[in-house]
């Protein structure tokens, strides 16, 4: 037995030093630091520009107020700390904004709550916000048109037509569409990129469902959810030409419980945190959730774990806000963790388009090592993602050199609530980093519990922490 384990290894060994090169290589391709070299010649577009004003943008659909349906009061918003997205109905509550008067909101499937597609329709010039709308304008952070729509020449025309109309009166405001990974060929989005113009570019994905938990194995999900990232990310680092010089800021949608998408599986927090913070770790500076109605309990207003979760991950992206709302994403790298095939313990394979971390893939570190602080994935490391930043002109602190780091490892079994696994804290991992010692800088991390910043203490060049599943902590050196 001892033999045929070692062929086996040896034989799986032999293989992935063929194949991970080329996916090595692959990944470059895809995730060169930066369509733009000099990071100079870099530009603040007016999507970036309004989420440096706006800061990080937090939002979630739910119903209007001509829609009879359970839904968040205006104390539970403001808790969340995510703001309205409306879809439906008249695509407003006014007593919602009114009661809490510094929401953010958002509209979804504009102009209107028919409009999944564009193709035969323009506007007229004229403005179609309603007169409650128009007096919480100052207010409104975006404006999705339509939903999920298929691309084609006459509804590429209507997007363009719509973005530029509302564009004319409303340049404050973040214009976008939203599709799902691989709707749009990437031909079709620089086509959208190049002719509409669109202040973000925003993707859903439901990861956690149950589809993906019966076929996919829990180490190879934070890989998933970085390709699939990608897709939008890189587009989007190339801005509305593709050179890169003027990037606009992306983002994509987070799943609530128990959703159509998702069929049996109940996401647990460890998989809630990590699509927010690897998204904002690759530099997103978007996220919606869908819906803010499946927060509730079987419609009689009872707020579940999942609120209250979803909650501490606005409250953390919050307090980091004035930071990510004014970093450019650069470079992603990861540091593969492990997992158990049959009496293997096998590296985890890399992404398509994230390579592997290595000296000086984040400013001034040399080496990142990782120890699971849990019992989950047999108490063998799993994945770091570790992204890099460039800082927009206009920003404070500019000699700042920022990276974020997140602990990929999750959990989950899909329960409801009996027997349910999953936190944070039991999918826990010290990270160590070790620094090259040339620098004369300090090293510093912004606490997302309090948004402060807090010199590190270095140990002989060291420094280690501990994060939770899916949590991110994001550096600088000044």
């Amino acid at each position: 037995m001892e033999v045929i384990s070692f062929v086996l290894r040896f034989a799986i060994s032999a293989a992935m030093s063929v194949i991970v090169p080329f996916g090595s290589w692959l990944g470059l391709a895809w995730n060169s630091a930066t369509p733009l070299k000099d990071l100079s010649r870099l530009r603040v577009s007016n999507g970036n520009s309004i989420v440096m004003e706006r800061g990080f943008v937090l939002q979630g659909w739910t119903y209007s107020e001509a829609v009879e349906q359970p839904s968040l009061s205006p104390g539970d918003f403001a808790a969340l700390g995510f703001g309205p997205t409306f879809f439906d109905g008249n695509l407003f509550y006014a007593a919602l904004l009114e009661a809490e008067p510094d929401l953010l909101w958002s509209l979804a499937k504009a102009p209107d709550e028919s409009a999944n597609g564009l193709a035969g329709t323009r506007p007229t010039g004229a403005e179609w916000l309603s007169a409650e709308q128009l007096q919480h304008l100052d207010r409104l952070v975006s404006v999705c048109f339509g939903d999920e729509q298929a691309y084609d020449d006459e509804e590429a025309a209507a997007i363009a037509a719509w973005i530029m109309d509302f564009r004319s009166r409303h340049p404050d405001v973040l214009l976008h569409t939203n599709q799902y990974n691989g709707q749009w060929s990437k031909k079709q989005i620089a086509q959208y990129l190049r002719e509409s113009k669109p202040d973000i570019l925003t993707f859903d994905n439901y990861y956690f469902n149950a589809g993906n938990m019966e076929r996919i194995k829990y180490h190879a999900m934070p890989a998933m959810i970085a390709d699939k990232t990608n897709e939008f990310r890189i587009p989007a680092m190339g801005g509305h030409d593709g050179s890169g010089e003027e990037p606009i800021p992306f983002g994509q949608y987070l799943q609530c419980f128990d959703c159509c998408c998702v069929g049996w599986y109940t996401v647990s927090e460890s998989q809630k945190n990590l699509v927010a913070n690897l998204t904002a770790t690759m530099g997103g500076k978007w996220l919606n959730l869908f819906r803010l109605p499946l927060l509730v309990m079987d419609g009689d207003g009872t707020l579940t774990r999942h609120f209250y979760e979803y909650a501490e991950i606005g409250r953390e992206l919050q307090n980091l806000s004035a930071h990510l709302a004014g970093l450019q994403t650069v470079d992603v790298r990861v540091v593969p963790g492990q997992h158990k095939w049959w009496r293997l313990t096998l590296d985890n394979p890399l992404p398509k388009t994230v390579n592997a971390f290595k000296r000086g893939s984040a400013p001034y570190i040399e080496t990142i090592s990782v120890k699971n602080l849990s019992g989950e994935n047999d108490g063998l490391p799993g994945d770091v993602y570790v992204g890099s930043f460039a800082i927009l002109p206009g920003t404070a602190n500019q000699n700042r050199e920022y990276f974020a780091v997140c602990n990929a490892l999750t959990a989950g079994n899909g329960l409801k609530d009996e027997g349910w696994c999953g936190s944070c804290d039991e999918t826990q991992q010290e990270i160590t980093l070790r620094t090259d010692g040339k620098q004369t800088k300090t090293l510093y991390y912004v606490d997302s519990a309090t948004g402060q910043e807090v010199p590190v203490v270095l140990d002989n060049g060291s420094a280690a922490f501990t994060l939770g599943g899916g949590k991110m902590r994001l550096f600088f050196w000044e």
